[in-house]
């Protein structure tokens, strides 16, 4: 049965029972716009995967209707789901300069400069001033090149420092020798989190969030437990990582660690 005659069905029940689209929200606790997707087989406005599945079971008891498990779960199969693009790594390039060209190229200006300085002045001066003893020759002294110093122009490019280890679909991260820790989460499409940060009880973030990006900041841990986690993205101090592309749920422990402690 194909996704479009199950939700005609479970609108002739509702139908049948007198039931409004309000009242099936109130029981399902769904949006209006998906329960009108589900009715009118609109599989493309409704979450993929195991959402749909869980969706039309809802609806269904709402309205004391029977589906059964394989008719529900080959649904689902139809359901378009887009997978995450791979994001290339962030790469940190540090400054290179030829210090020869430069040292070259003060040289030449000041050459070039002392030339058209001796043949300006030669033209301008009237010769019958400029009195020079044919025993002693012009002495153009040589000025000192003009040295740089490496150390003061180089300067240096911080980079951060992330290790990973995946141990039972959980991703620790430990970020080396920063101030504190900030991390992007961004979710492209629904996700349930659930948020805890420097070991505190309380959640700063629980539920599902849908198209949403928060940013995380913590002196010494961020746990994160994500449902449908391959729609999530997370980004460490500016250093997007590698994590999960699971359907299901996947905790990312991210740890800050500094030198001496």
């Amino acid at each position: 049965m194909d996704f479009k005659e199950i939700g005609k069905q479970l609108r002739e029940s509702r139908e049948l029972k007198g039931l409004t689209i309000e009242d099936i929200v109130n029981k399902t606790k769904l949006r209006k716009d998906q329960i009108i997707a589900i009715e009118e087989g609109n599989i493309e406005k409704l979450p993929p995967g195991p959402y749909i599945k869980g969706f039309i079971k809802l609806y269904a008891k709402a309205v004391n209707l029977e589906i059964y498990e394989e008719t529900a779960t080959a649904t689902t199969l139809d359901s378009p789901v887009s997978s995450r693009k791979k994001r290339e790594p962030i790469k940190r390039s540090t400054i290179s300069i030829d210090y020869n060209g430069i040292i070259f190229f003060i040289v030449l200006a000041t050459f070039l400069a002392l030339a058209v300085y001796l043949i300006v002045g030669y033209i301008i001066t009237p010769k019958n001033n400029i009195e020079i003893p044919n025993n002693h020759p012009i002495i153009i002294p040589e000025e000192e090149e003009n040295e740089v110093d490496e150390e003061d122009v180089i300067e240096e490019v911080h980079e951060t420092i992330i290790e990973l280890e995946i141990r039972n679909n959980k991703y620790y991260y430990t970020v080396l020798d920063e101030e504190k820790l900030e991390v992007q989460f961004i979710v492209q499409g629904q996700c349930w989190v659930d948020i805890k940060v420097d070991n505190q009880n309380t959640s700063i973030k629980r539920g599902i969030m849908e198209d949403e990006e928060l940013l995380i900041e913590a002196d010494n841990q961020i746990i994160i437990q994500a449902g449908l986690a391959k729609n999530a993205t997370i980004i460490i101090n500016g250093v997007q990582v590698e994590f999960s592309d699971n359907e299901g749920r996947t905790d990312a422990i991210i740890t800050l660690e500094k030198s001496g402690e």
